[in-house]
């Protein structure tokens, strides 16, 4: 049995919440086209390593199997797919032209489809191994052919409801990714029949929580700061690329579900 971790100090989870929020701070500091905007990014990002590293049990920012794997899968999910959603909004506006209802519409179907995915999810959760790896594989298929079809629209050579269909690819990608990663997170190990992995329910929910949210704040920071710098609006020229890094990050999701299945 292992032994129970212990629960981070309040001064602890307070040193954390202070060099989260100044990584970033320090990532939208620096406009895209200063020399100092990698430095203060990369900064920033660090801090926000660091301060994971204090609320995380240990092992997380290793991929250790088991639920810690699959903390970090939850954060690289989160991180990647709210990054992109950051840029559905003015990449819709300003590349493809498209009124706030039109815009709204492709965020509003993501979003259903996601929720509607994950509620059937957590109705049949994925309890065994290869049922996850499936629903995370599939998962991973659906970023990818969302994330192209997305970025084939930005770029001209799809039609421009291609944002709609590729976002909402994406969204069923993240009904079937992130609602059995978040029951793998919160599921104690013992009622599976399996040994304790030091993990306390008071961790597991606040790793959870950090987990959800602070990858969005970072990386969808930054990349918001990389495409669309100014009032002025989106940097035509990159947005199709980061597109693409970003639907690669998402598209690699079950690499990480497989340590934590």
């Amino acid at each position: 049995m292992a032994a129970m971790e212990t629960t981070p100090r309040s001064s602890d989870l307070l040193m954390a919440a202070l060099a989260m929020a100044c990584g970033v701070a320090l990532i939208g500091l620096a406009p895209a086209a200063s020399p100092w905007f990698w430095p203060a990014s990369g900064l920033g990002l660090a801090s926000a390593v660091w301060a994971c590293s204090r609320v995380f049990p240990t092992g997380v920012l290793r991929l250790a199997p088991g639920r810690r794997a699959a903390l970090a899968t939850l954060t690289w999910v989160c991180a990647s797919y709210f990054a992109l959603d950051f840029l559905i909004s003015p990449a819709g506006h300003d590349v493809l032209v498209l009124g706030p209802g039109a815009v709204g519409w492709a965020l509003t179907a993501a979003g259903v489809l996601w929720s509607a995915v994950a509620m059937w999810c957590g109705a049949h959760p994925a309890r065994q191994r290869h049922v996850y790896l499936v629903r995370t594989g599939l998962g991973g298929l659906l970023f990818a052919v969302g994330g192209g079809i997305l970025a084939a629209a930005l770029l001209g050579a799809a039609p421009w409801w291609g944002l709609h269909l590729g976002w909402g690819l994406s969204g069923l990608g993240m009904g079937l990714t992130h609602q059995d990663t978040l029951i793998r997170c919160v599921t104690d190990p013992v009622e599976l029949g399996q040994r304790n992995d030091g993990i306390s329910q008071a961790q597991s929910a606040t790793a959870v929580t950090v987990a959800a949210n602070v990858g969005g704040a970072t990386l969808g920071t930054l990349v918001t700061t990389l495409v669309a710098p100014t009032s002025a609006g989106v940097e035509e020229h990159l947005v199709v690329p980061v597109v693409v890094v970003v639907t690669i990050m998402l598209s690699a999701t079950p690499l990480l579900a497989r340590r934590a299945a």
